[in-house]
């Protein structure tokens, strides 16, 4: 009887082949867990919104909303204390403009009318309609 060593290459061609198979069913899903982490910063940053003009209007302060480390991240913050907290985006950037500090005034109204533009990893547009003296905050995705 003969010995062999190694393997022939009808093992290795389907040794592949599986890997193939494998990684081909595996790749999807990461985009899958991606696309939902990005969701989870742009719902994030709308309750941050809402919820910062919720709060100038009940404590009677102006809070500021400053984009920080270009787009990266922003703070939130009672503009009298300068207590506040800070944001890390991961999977989405901001897109500055000129103006990176953004006010609710204590009437809840922004400090003028804004749109701040948000970038993902896929290039998609995501842009936050801030209206003087409105509550509602939309949501706009287009795809460039």
């Amino acid at each position: 009887m003969k010995i062999r060593d190694g393997f022939t290459l009808i093992e290795l061609m389907l040794t592949l082949a599986l890997i193939s198979l494998l990684l081909a069913i595996v790749t999807p899903k990461t985009n899958i867990y991606a696309d939902y982490l990005k969701n989870r910063e742009l719902d994030s940053l709308t309750r941050d919104l809402n919820a910062t003009r919720a709060r100038a209007v009940s404590e009677g302060k102006t809070y500021s909303f400053r984009v920080v480390d270009g787009g990266k991240g922003y703070t939130i913050q009672n503009y009298q204390s300068g207590t506040g907290r800070r944001v890390n985006l991961e999977y989405t950037r901001i897109l500055t403009s000129s103006q990176k500090r953004f006010y609710f005034t204590t009437r809840g109204s922004f400090s003028a009318p804004r749109t701040l533009s948000i970038r993902d990893y896929n290039n998609n547009i995501y842009e936050f309609s801030i209206g003087v003296g409105t509550v509602k905050i939309t949501l706009v995705k287009d795809s460039i």
